[in-house]
């Protein structure tokens, strides 16, 4: 490879090949409540865990392939097994051949994006229908495509205004149609509305100045286009104004953008999906994401494939008419005068479960989602997709942190599949 070597720090390394390893699928839940262990082991219909014999045949996917941090690690863990390597970054699939030089015929390079997992394992490998022992997906940017200008992900390093995660001018092809068929930021900048770019930068960064930050780009570009990433910045942090903190002022928005031009939303969606199609019964998910909404996305999907709900920590909010995910604190927050003694607080609950209750049947009698309730028995259960490894997500440690600050926002997710057709499936086949 060129000296410009594509490196990026595994986050949550451990985690990772403790939650992907098929062996201990059948107890995973077991330390979370002895409940929920009981209830995986049903669900996933009867399977016994794996014997050694079993483990030495093993296939994973390393859907963001990257660095090979995870790729390296499975198959120092597995020493039998093969990893398929995906990864749309040119640069990446370049270290995933080197890689591969290593392991001699234990890792399977493909290029591409993972949303398209199904796809690309059927023309590239042949490969069909559950055929899958584990999936990790890392989602976000990695270190190398911020810190090298020539990507136009950094905000500190110039360089074109580009963001495609799958395009690498020092090592793409030279007719790439993969990087053509996707949109640059340069584009995004100079060509969309100044009101697409308000609500692309409200909603992907979560940038409460995004009007302003819009209408700033918008005047920026009627003197010259925009085609780089120091000029963006420039731009964007004399529009916003002062900030707080030592945050870069285009933080957010380099970040919305980028977002936007891979649609790392839809593509996160797709590639969940895929993975459910994929995995043989017993087969593990693992996904780590750096982001609310990646990470929200995620969650809903295990939901949804778990058939579980939200904790019942809920009150009716009077004033708006809403149902909406409150502990026992509201309570205690309550004015005085209408809590003046724990009978009333416990007056005050029960009367607001009875109207909860109330909205579930009308919920459940209208073929609701009911994501607002939890049920050990809500109606999808005995069909689960997937059972849920984990309760809540996995952090990092501080002294991860400590070594690694961009580990920070990290979240593991992780869940086994179950004997059971795929949800998504049987939903539009109902629909």
């Amino acid at each position: 490879m060129t000296a410009n070597r594509f490196k990026h720090t595994p986050v949550l390394l451990k985690e990772v090949l403790k939650y992907i390893n098929p062996a201990a699928s059948a107890t995973a839940n077991d330390s979370a409540r002895s409940n929920a262990g009981r209830r995986m082991r049903r669900q996933l219909g009867g399977l016994q865990a794996r014997s050694e014999a079993d483990m030495r045949d093993l296939t994973f996917v390393d859907a963001t392939f990257g660095g090979g941090g995870y790729t390296r690690a499975i198959l120092e863990r597995f020493p039998q097994a093969k990893v398929i390597a995906i990864d749309q970054d040119p640069a990446a699939i370049q270290e995933a051949k080197d890689l591969a030089d290593t392991f001699q015929g234990r890792v399977l390079p493909v290029r591409g994006k993972f949303g398209n997992l199904v796809q690309l394992l059927e023309k590239e490998l042949g490969m069909k229908g559950p055929c899958i022992d584990g999936i990790v997906f890392d989602v976000g940017v990695s270190s190398y495509q911020i810190d090298n200008g020539h990507r136009g992900f950094s905000i500190k390093n110039d360089g074109p205004l580009d963001m495609r995660m799958c395009a690498d001018s020092l090592h793409s092809p030279k007719f790439d149609v993969l990087a053509n068929a996707t949109l640059s930021a340069e584009h995004v900048v100079n060509t969309f509305s100044q009101e697409d770019l308000a609500n692309i930068i409200y909603e992907y960064g979560d940038e409460k100045k995004s009007r302003k930050i819009a209408r700033a780009i918008v005047e920026a570009r009627k003197v010259d286009p925009i085609q780089n990433t120091a000029r963006l910045a420039q731009v964007i942090a004399e529009g916003a104004g002062k900030y707080v903190g030592n945050i870069h002022p285009a933080t957010r928005t380099f970040q919305a953008l980028r977002i936007y031009v891979n649609d790392e939303m839809n593509e996160l969606r797709r590639g969940l999906s895929a993975a459910e199609s994929l995995l043989r019964p017993q087969g593990t998910l693992v996904t780590v994401t750096f982001h609310s909404l990646e990470d929200g996305i995620v969650k809903q999907f295990l939901r949804k494939c778990s058939g579980t709900r939200p904790g019942l920590g809920l009150r009716y909010y009077k004033e708006s008419g809403k149902f909406g995910y409150r502990g026992i604190e509201k309570y205690r927050r309550r004015d005085e005068r209408e809590l003046s003694s724990i009978a009333a607080m416990e007056s005050a609950l029960l009367e607001d479960v009875e109207k909860i209750e109330s909205l579930r049947q009308k919920t459940d009698s209208n073929d609701n989602d009911g994501d607002m309730f939890d049920s050990e028995e809500a109606p999808g259960k005995e069909n689960a997709s997937f059972l849920k490894s984990v309760r809540k997500p996995v952090l990092p440690t501080d002294e991860e942190v400590d070594e690694n600050p961009r580990a920070r926002s990290a979240k593991l997710r992780a869940a086994v599949r179950t004997a059971n057709a795929v949800l998504s499936t049987r939903d539009e086949e109902v629909g």
